[in-house]
């Protein structure tokens, strides 16, 4: 079973993109896979995964349109549905906002989530956190992606 579970994580490798292997031992929270459900037997490795970079609007752009609706990210895996999660923006001005699901482009080269509720005037920093699913394992991730400013 050892053997079996240790051809998962190349495996992973191969199917991500942009995705970071921090490391594989059983150490701080974030980078422990949740067990495959049913209790099979066959342990999940831990993993540390960057989450998707911020592609839109530019980390550091200012000028942004409080009417932005949509972020844009490097898409992280190439497998449609495996990936959930969302991103927060917190506002210089202490207000907090939360994008919707995380959700793939038809040809997964970038993910998208909608946001609404942008002030005037305020730098907003972007983070994006959630789990990659890959045979029952749940992958959690997470990343600072910078910040914005808006007209």
């Amino acid at each position: 079973m050892r053997r079996r579970a240790s051809r998962l994580l190349p495996f992973l490798c191969a199917l991500a993109c942009g995705v970071t292997l921090v490391g594989c031992g059983g150490a701080g929270s974030s980078g422990v896979a949740s067990q495959p459900p049913g209790g099979i037997g066959i342990p999940c490795p831990a993993l540390a995964l960057d989450g998707p970079a911020l592609l839109s609007p530019a980390p550091g752009s200012t000028g942004v349109p409080v009417t932005l609706a949509v972020l844009t990210f490097a898409h992280i895996v190439v497998i449609p549905d495996i990936i959930t999660g969302n991103a927060t923006l917190s506002g210089s001005d202490g207000s907090k906002l939360t994008s919707g699901p995380l959700t793939p482009s038809s040809d997964l080269s970038t993910t998208t989530a909608s946001i609404a509720g942008l002030q005037p005037h305020t730098t907003y920093t972007v983070s994006v956190s959630g789990n990659l699913n890959e045979r029952g394992c749940m992958f959690p991730f997470s990343a600072n992606d910078g910040s914005f400013t808006t007209q």
